[in-house]
């Protein structure tokens, strides 16, 4: 007898047969046993004489595809040809063997809408095999995808499937009890993030192309042979609506034949990455001003229900970081609910309960929960981002973890439907286009479900996701496995994927599943800011920082590090980069014995095992380069200290020691570049086992509906996020070796200093203002000279912090008293502003700025400078170049939160000028 088919037999059956005597007595024991089904074979049948699915006549799409697919991995294991499907009773079967699917009108009462049950069948002398049986022709679908799964398939990718291998001996399932199985939510899947330039930015967005739509196509299979119902995307305003609602339609039609829940996110205001707004300012009455917003979010739903969509989600502020007033986006809800239980009552409404900790509503609660105080119809996707969990610390967004958002499930659970949503990748340089190996993503996921969410009600489960390649599919695959059976944690499924990397698999699932271990340790229980030293940056966060708007931090400039006092200096050597080097030794020593390749398997498992083996190597190179970069700005102190020496004494610094620190600095910075070229060679060396065409993925798409003119993994393909930080470090080695002498035109008889903290905005009087404008202005050096009624004010900007004005930045004003305080006027006063690396942003300019200083004086001795306020003009389109440097934001976007910042009716132009006005405080150096 074959081990496999005595492996098969239970125990007592099995001690008898490996005695040589068995027969006999084997066949009394099936006679009098109980434990076994009578009509139910014991011996589990082989697959050589091939196998027939048999269907019921009146079938659908998913149900069909899920028969062709239980055929096809058959025909994989048996070597033989693809069965076609039978519809009709069992006889009709032309095999012995069989797989019977039955959708009964009233099935065991386990059995739920979505759920099967899977037992071991004979009918009569003539056939043997599996019996499904169902609620629903969903239900019976989802049983005939699991047995595809238990026959060894594995739908990785909607561009990819793993089937298995033949086997001679090869048998169908057969440990199937008979128990109902039901999902673990009723609602689970995947949200496309198309405000990103994926590939679904294209197949989603324009679904009247065919390529396009085939590729949609393939995607709704994907989630159906996954087990999953829930398909979403980000609806954008760069659709030509009229044309698309059709073709989405079609779409729609096609993912309810999968049984799949199809909608997408919108927003009533949202100003960001192209989002599609219910409420437009430019969308104006005959009267000339904007329609009303009722009338407009009315109109909207009208032509997006018209699709067939299941649900329509809504996001709630007017960018991440900013909002409308609390009472008109309580209205905005109250009006789509209205509409929506009128004219498509079956289309369930969801508000996006976003993570941003310091957007506060008007009572000083969270912003994006004033969805609890909403129609409990209103149902709510609770949003967590990057691999972050609910309860470990996540320090991004302004929060320090998210486990504000356990008091929205806390003060929802029981009352609304609640549906969990966090991601498996947040792009922009932070995960999956760098790339990083996340293994973490899983195991947070696993954790969320198994834990975080424990004693909530929690109707569903949606995962934003926002590209695929480098190994981030197994995030998505395992999530949506974890939307059917909630138990399926990250270890569960390294073991479940296992095959698909050939004879290297358990090494593989051993890589992956040490690597979390040495994740959750750095990340979430050790130091979880180091994750932003290897993480990719972009000038957004860079400008972001400088401007107080942090989705998540970039890494210490390098600038600010090499400007540290001698105790954050130590403690940076001995915290932050002593890190970096145990991380590099540790995650290194992984890599030491896993294969660079793999030697046997098909051309896929070579492939895929390809694809890890580089990511996370390049994990390890991602350490070492940010290490050599951190150590050329060690190099550099000590010439930086010399030269501060130098100011102090008067004393010329050791020209030998600026050549020597110069060459040591060159060498980390050679060996930086270096690595750089070769991760670059890497990058591009993988796309040829890209899963979609290159051209959607990593290059320039000009006619991309995103905000985006390239495919998502375009920065990837260049080496960006290395790269931009090589240029930086130059940047910094050139400032410090090849800085010109920096002196006051005239010494004044007092100085004093300003900054950021001490600058306040007066006007616009808008907390967006005060916290972005003001932050912008650089660290600033007042000189005074006091003379009887006049007053010499020098203004120099101090990049470098040596308390020196930078080459070329002074300017001057001469006031005269009036009253208490010293008047002015200078035209114009520039301000250069720059990003949390010094990077030039551009100037600021204020046209016809009115200086009034206070200053504490005896005689003409002065010894205070007690405020500044300047007020001037800045060019709107000045203002408007610079803001839209954050990305993500076009010019319309931009002005409409411009105009809202500065007082102005929705709708109405910007004036060629903005009022601002500033007040400083200063400390005297």
């Amino acid at each position: 007898m074959k081990a496999q088919t005595l492996s098969l037999l239970p125990a007592r059956v099995r001690s008898v047969v490996r005695c040589g005597w068995w027969l006999p007595i084997v066949a009394v024991w099936i006679a009098g046993c109980a434990l076994e089904p009578r009509n139910a074979p014991i011996i589990a049948p082989l697959l050589s004489d091939g196998v027939e699915v048999v269907l019921p006549n009146d079938t659908h799409a998913g149900l069909v595809l899920a028969a062709e697919d239980v055929s096809k991995a058959i025909a994989a294991l048996n070597g033989g040809k693809i069965k076609q499907t039978v519809f009709g009773p069992v006889s009709d079967a032309s095999t012995r063997v069989v797989v019977f699917v039955e959708v009964l009108t009233n099935p065991p009462d386990a059995v739920g809408a979505q759920g099967f049950e899977i037992s071991r069948q004979a009918w009569g002398g003539q056939r043997v095999g599996l019996r499904i049986r169902a609620r629903t022709a969903v239900g019976a679908m989802y049983g005939l995808f699991t047995l595809a799964h238990d026959l060894g398939v594995r739908y990785l990718h909607p561009e990819e499937t793993f089937w298995p291998a033949a086997a001679a001996d090869a048998s169908l399932p057969w440990q199937y009890p008979g128990d109902a199985s039901n999902p673990s939510f009723g609602f689970r899947g995947l949200h496309e993030h198309t405000q990103h330039p994926t590939p679904a930015s294209d197949f989603l967005l324009k679904p009247d192309d065919p390529t396009m739509a085939s590729y949609a196509s393939r995607w709704l299979q994907w989630i159906a042979r996954n087990r999953n119902n829930v398909a979403s995307f980000h609806l954008l305003k760069t659709v030509p609506l009229k044309s698309w609602v059709g073709a989405f339609g079609k779409l729609v039609k096609q993912a309810h034949s999968y049984g799949i829940k199809i909608g997408f996110v919108t927003s009533f205001a949202d100003q960001q990455q192209n989002n599609y707004k219910h409420i437009d300012e430019l969308d104006k009455g005959a009267d000339g001003k904007p329609k009303p917003d009722d009338q407009q979010i009315r109109s909207s739903l009208d032509t997006l229900l018209s699709t067939g969509i299941d649900w329509i989600g809504f996001q709630l502020g007017t960018s991440e970081f900013s909002k409308p007033k609390d009472s008109r986006v309580m209205s905005w809800i109250e009006v789509a609910l209205a509409h929506i239980s009128t004219t498509a009552p079956g289309v369930k409404a969801y508000a996006w309960i976003h993570t941003t900790c310091n957007l506060l509503d008007e009572k000083g609660g969270y912003y994006y929960h004033l969805p609890l105080q909403a129609d409990a119809s209103l149902g709510a996707w609770v949003h967590t981002t990057m691999f972050y969990t609910l309860t470990h610390p996540a320090p991004v967004y302004h929060c320090e973890d998210f486990s504000h958002q356990m008091d929205f499930f806390n003060a929802a659970s029981g009352e609304r439907e609640l549906v969990y949503f966090p991601e498996t990748a947040w792009w922009l340089g932070f995960d999956n286009n760098l790339p990083l190996a996340m293994p973490i993503t899983g195991w947070s996921r696993a954790h969320d479900i198994q834990q975080g969410l424990a004693g909530y009600e929690v109707d569903g489960h949606v995962t934003f996701t926002t590209g695929r390649e480098w190994g981030y599919w197994r995030y998505d695959h395992h999530v949506l496995g974890l939307g059917w059976d909630r138990t399926l944690d990250w270890d569960k499924y390294l073991r479940d994927i296992e095959p698909v990397f050939g004879g290297n698999g358990v090494k593989a699932r051993e890589l992956i599943h040490d690597w979390t271990e040495l994740q959750r340790q750095h990340f979430y229980e050790e130091t979880p800011e180091i994750f932003v030293y290897i993480a990719g940056e972009l000038p957004q966060d860079e400008i972001g920082q400088q401007a107080g708007i942090i989705a998540r931090k970039p890494k210490p400039a390098f600038q600010t590090v090499l400007n540290y006092d001698n105790d954050q200096w130590q403690n940076w050597q001995a915290g932050d980069l002593a890190t970096l080097r145990n991380m590099e030794q540790a995650y290194a020593s992984l890599m030491v014995n896993f294969p660079a390749e793999l030697s046997q398997g098909t051309p896929q498992q070579q492939r895929l095992f390809r694809e890890l083996e580089r990511t996370y190597r390049l994990y390890v190179q991602r350490i070492t380069h940010t290490i050599a970069l951190y150590e050329a700005v060690v190099a550099m102190r000590p010439w930086r200290d010399a030269v501060a020496a130098s100011k102090a004494s008067g004393k010329p610094a050791d020209e030998s020691l600026k050549a020597k620190t110069m060459e040591n600095v060159q060498a980390k910075i050679d060996a930086a570049k270096a690595i750089t070229a070769a991760v670059t060679d890497e990058l591009q060396a993988q796309e040829k086992d890209y899963r979609y065409p290159v051209e959607l993925l990593a290059r320039p798409k000009p006619d991309s509906l995103t905000a985006y003119p390239f495919g998502y993994l375009e920065q990837t393909s260049t080496g960006y996020f290395w790269t931009r930080r090589d240029v930086q470090i130059e940047a910094l080695f050139a400032k410090v070796f090849d800085a010109e002498k920096q002196q006051w035109s005239e010494s004044p008889q007092a100085v004093f200093v300003t900054n950021a903290d001490q600058t306040k905005m007066v006007q616009p009087d808008h907390p967006l203002a005060a916290n972005v404008l003001a932050s912008f202005m650089p660290r600033l050096l007042v000189g005074l000279t006091k003379s009887a009624d006049t007053l010499k004010v020098q203004l120099g900007q101090d990049s470098d912090d040596d308390d020196l004005p930078d080459v070329g930045a002074e300017q001057q004003v001469n006031c005269i008293a009036k009253a208490d305080r010293f008047v002015g006027k200078l035209s114009p006063f520039s301000v250069d502003v720059f990003d949390s690396t010094g990077t030039s942003l551009g100037t600021l300019n204020l046209l016809d700025s009115n200086f009034d200083i206070s200053i504490g004086h005896k005689d003409d001795k002065v010894l205070a400078l007690n405020d500044m306020i300047v007020a001037g003009q800045t060019p709107t389109q000045s203002f408007l170049a610079m803001m839209m440097q954050v990305g993500g934001i076009d010019k319309a976007g931009a002005s409409a939160l411009v105009g809202n910042v500065f007082g102005l009716a929705a709708g109405e132009p910007l004036p060629a000028t903005l009022n601002v006005t500033f007040r400083f405080t200063f400390s005297k150096l």
